[in-house]
């Protein structure tokens, strides 16, 4: 389990930032009863906090809610904050060989706590992107501002749990980065990526493709996860709210660089 994020990127090093959430504080006490473990010479032991891991037959097969909506069909995508925000995810793959950088390297492992990343990471909006893209498809991004959603209400953070607004496709990802730095594993075991999230993406794609997962509350997807009428009519007021909006608050202000322009030399 990862603090909520103050500044990005989170190191290994830094505190939790979320007291009181009961979860994460016997999380806490589990990684701390480990490692003194480990200290007093019991057991050998190395902890590594996962975030959201993508690929085929991953807990959480969130690209469904992108691969479902193509075959239905549905073209805009209410978008809170553009997608801006960025979340750390993590191929299988390259979970399954930072594993084995812990395995084979137990002198230096041993006792410590690393973040599993994949090294390059992407806004919200660039991982429906991706996905769409690996069947051809485009969607346009609805920006609707977060404050249209929550009105004056700002909800609990629980650091254990995805933001899910109600009327945007899988929440409009989150309103905060939330972005771990696997700077640690590079340096101390040699930790590079083994697939690049592009290809893995392509095979997670083919996968749920292969084999749906099911959508009736089974298991992680619910049915209204896509309740499209919905969201047809929050597009439908929004359209009307942009049409409404003043021409002069539309014009867009350019600001010049601060710098001196250079000087025509003279002869």
């Amino acid at each position: 389990a990862a603090p909520r994020m103050a500044t990005v990127p989170v190191r290994e090093s830094d505190g939790f930032a979320e007291p009181g959430h009961r979860l994460v504080e016997r999380i806490v006490e589990t990684e701390r009863a480990v490692l003194d473990g480990h200290a007093r010479g019991h057991f050998r032991s190395t902890i590594i906090r996962y975030p959201h891991v993508y690929g085929p037959r991953s807990l959480v097969p969130d690209e469904w809610h992108v691969i479902k909506r193509i075959q239905d069909g549905r073209r805009r995508w209410i978008m809170p904050g553009g997608g801006a925000s960025i979340t750390t995810r993590l191929a299988t793959r390259n979970a399954a060989h930072l594993v084995g950088l812990v395995i084979d390297r137990p002198e230096t492992s041993g006792g410590q706590i690393y973040h599993a990343a994949d090294d390059r990471a992407y806004p919200f909006r660039e991982w429906i992107r991706m996905i769409a893209a690996t069947l051809g498809h485009t969607f346009e991004f609805v920006d609707i501002p977060w404050s249209a959603f929550l009105g004056t209400a700002e909800p609990a953070f629980d650091p254990m749990a995805s933001e899910w607004l109600r009327g945007a496709p899988r929440g409009g990802g989150l309103r905060t980065h939330q972005l771990l730095s696997n700077e640690k594993s590079k340096t101390e075991l040699g930790y590079a990526d083994a697939v690049t999230p592009e290809e893995w993406m392509a095979r997670t794609v083919e996968h749920l493709l292969a084999e749906p997962p099911p959508v009736d509350g089974s298991g992680n997807l619910k049915p209204e996860y896509f309740d499209y009428a919905l969201e047809d009519k929050i597009l439908a007021w929004w359209d009307g709210v942009s049409a409404a909006v003043p021409q002069e608050v539309r014009t867009v202000v350019n600001r010049a660089h601060p710098y001196d322009h250079p000087k025509e030399k003279r002869s």
